[in-house]
């Protein structure tokens, strides 16, 4: 019985022991999830550049996904941009 307590004590102390969320980590999108939807905060189907700031990254590349230069990007424009810079498969 004593061993028992012993392993679920080892195997239960280390979720306390994680490193709570800072700031930045909230406020960032998730990196697994959709980061368009995550970025279109008023879900209107587009990201704008004030949305866009909330994604370093995405933000970074606002200016050459926003195909039509209509200060929004459009989930078509992002999939495009997403597409055309996607690093090529490693050949086997």
């Amino acid at each position: 019985m004593k061993s028992l307590s012993l392993l679920l004590l080892a195997v239960a102390l280390p979720a306390f022991a994680q490193t709570p969320p800072t700031a930045a980590t909230i406020a960032a999108p998730a990196a697994s999830g959709d980061t368009f939807s995550s970025l279109d905060a008023d879900k209107d189907g587009r990201i704008s550049s004030t949305e866009a700031d909330r994604d370093a990254g995405f933000s970074a590349s606002f200016a050459a996904m926003d195909a039509n230069a209509d200060g929004f990007v459009t989930r078509d424009e992002h999939k495009s941009h997403s597409r055309s810079n996607a690093r090529p498969e490693p050949q086997r």
